[in-house]
């Protein structure tokens, strides 16, 4: 079972301007919500996306979900797809419905996931600060105009 996790658009925007991974020199200046986007010629975790741009970030994440809805064109006998947000907001609900449908070839990353970067808090516990919060609806580099339109 191939199982895929997705994120609210905008909290995804804010979290890759932030830590962006491959695609860091993306979300850098002013115009970085909408200049195109290329990865770069060897990415880490495989070669899929290496060499490809895209018109901006918005058709990554647009990319990423059009891939997730069709999990099964990757070879897997079925897909799930999973919010981020209830992931982390009610991860007992998650883990018991995934170990009904656990196979052999089923693993389940960890709870409390190592994210990218050092924090304070353990990360399921920032998470779900965050999430509660809807900071990203607080970030600067998010016009008002552009959140509208998102």
């Amino acid at each position: 079972m191939g199982i895929a996790m997705i994120r609210n658009p905008i909290s995804w925007l804010h979290s890759m301007h932030h830590i962006a991974y491959d695609i860091n020199p993306c979300v850098h200046g002013t115009n970085w919500l909408t200049k195109t986007c290329k990865y770069p010629s060897h990415v880490d975790g495989g070669n899929l996306l290496a060499g490809l741009e895209f018109p901006n970030l918005e058709a990554i994440w647009t990319n990423w979900t059009l891939d997730y809805e069709s999990l099964t064109s990757f070879g897997f006998k079925r897909g799930l797809l999973v919010r981020y947000e209830d992931l982390v907001l009610d991860t007992d609900r998650i883990d018991s419905f995934t170990n009904l449908t656990r196979s052999a070839e089923t693993r389940l990353v960890e709870r409390g996931v190592n994210p990218g970067k050092k924090k304070n808090l353990d990360s399921r516990a920032h998470a779900i600060v965050q999430i509660q919060k809807k900071s990203y609806l607080k970030d600067g580099q998010l016009s008002q105009e552009w959140l509208e339109q998102a």
